[in-house]
């Protein structure tokens, strides 16, 4: 196992058993450990205690026993499904005297706590605010946009957490309503991060530059300011949020009719051909990670794949991509490939296709269908309704979806490739 593995192991849904390997220890840059799903017996090591990147350990489900170790409490630790686990018993509580002194150390401490809260939040508000609209580098030539975008106010927003759309251990994005009452959204990249490497600024602005005329296939950015500890981008605030929202969230994917999904999974192809291809700048992107959280809907029938420029910013080996979407090789290949984006986007094609999370209960979209017998009982009956037409249809594109979802790499089909099948097809539906 490479030594040097970062973000996320995920060994889930397998048939492993007996003892978890002491091996994991040295997996000191681990992220995210998921072991769920398998027949793992006997004790949590301690040593797990120990790996000093963990954030996120995942045991459910499997025959572990014995007493749970204490980790950090930065560290989310699931061990749902363990019938044998015993769990550390709280504290005795203090007698009467000492309840009273604790009550009036809670007295002191919790204002005391909430002041520097607090400040911590003006001292952040303050240091944004003091930015400057000469600091800000220009991506887009749009008089309009220049006019509107006023960072020095309105990044003060990003201090307040109803303004967060989705966020992650590398950047955070906002929902930001400009001066002039127009919404912009703002990603703040967080350098601070062990794995983020800025290597050279000016190639990191020319990229973004770059990333204006994809503007069709992905989020172009408009403007940016780089800090020493932090970057923020600023893009278009897109009308339907991303692709989960529709699907999963807070929208109702009731307006997503068989079309428009079809329109989608062409959509996001076709960004995914243009970008591997390297036809319009010579140079081929493969993106770090894609999700249905990272494609975001300008319009319905209009996806825009994001985070494109984070390949200028991290290294191709320090990919970060969401339980669900991890294609198994990357285990042990441990740099992105077009292929595993291809994997990836095999995923969000089942997410339309089913109407289902690529996680749900512990259980991967992707291993899950593959396992179940009447594939023609997967697809979203919601979609389809009564016309076995569209019922047709929507199991010819699952065929092409399993297809990126292939074990071996090399079985799966290049973007390009599979474009042209489903420009094919959608001239037979006729859509």
């Amino acid at each position: 196992m490479p030594l040097s593995l970062q973000i996320a192991l995920n060994l889930s849904h397998n048939l492993f058993q007996g003892p978890i390997p002491s091996s994991f220890s040295r997996l000191t840059s681990l992220e995210v450990l998921d072991l769920s799903y398998n027949r793992f017996s006997g004790q949590i090591p301690d040593y797990l205690t120990g790996m000093g990147g963990l954030t996120r350990l995942v045991l459910s489900n499997n025959q572990l026993s014995g007493v749970v170790p204490k980790f950090g409490s930065f560290v989310s630790v699931e061990t749902d499904g363990n019938g044998d686990l015993i769990y550390p018993s709280p504290v005795a509580p203090p007698q009467a005297a000492a309840k009273k002194r604790k009550s009036i150390v809670v007295a002191v401490v919790v204002p005391i706590a909430c002041v520097a809260t607090i400040a911590v939040f003006v001292v952040i508000a303050i240091s944004i605010s003091n930015l400057d609209q000469t600091q800000v580098c220009w991506i887009t030539g749009d008089s309009l946009h220049q006019f509107q975008i006023k960072l020095s106010k309105a990044m003060t927003a990003i201090c307040r957490p109803i303004n967060v759309m989705q966020s992650n251990q590398f950047y955070t994005y906002y929902k930001v309503m400009m001066p002039c009452g127009v919404y912009y959204c703002i990603k703040r990249i967080k350098k601070r991060n062990r794995s983020v490497s800025l290597h050279s600024l000016e190639r990191f602005k020319q990229g973004l530059v770059n990333s204006c005329h994809l503007s069709n296939y992905t989020m172009a950015p408009l403007a940016c300011v780089v800090e020493s500890d932090t970057t923020y981008i600023v893009y278009e605030y897109p009308q339907h949020g991303t692709l989960f929202d529709l699907l999963h969230g807070r929208c109702d994917d009731s307006t997503l009719d068989w079309k428009s999904r079809f329109d989608i999974v062409v959509g996001i192809c076709r960004s995914l051909a243009i970008l591997h291809g390297g036809s319009l700048f010579g140079n081929q992107i493969i993106l770090l990670h894609i999700s249905s959280s990272s494609i975001f809907m300008k319009h319905l029938n209009q996806p825009l794949i994001g985070d494109i420029e984070l390949a200028r910013v991290f290294n191709s080996s320090q990919f970060f991509v969401a339980v669900g979407y991890v294609p198994p090789e990357y285990a042990y290949v441990m740099k992105v490939t077009e292929a595993g984006n291809m994997y990836s986007f095999g995923v969000i094609m089942l997410e339309l296709l089913t109407g289902k999370p690529a996680i749900s209960e512990g259980t991967e979209l992707a291993k899950w269908i593959i396992q179940y017998e009447d594939l023609g009982e997967v697809v979203d009956s919601r979609v389809s309704g009564n016309s076995v037409q569209v019922h047709q249809q929507m199991l010819l594109v699952l065929e092409i979806a399993l297809q990126c979802l292939s074990v071996s790499p090399n079985e799966r089909p290049d973007a390009k490739e599979l474009l042209e099948t489903l420009l094919t097809l959608g001239q037979q539906f006729g859509i």
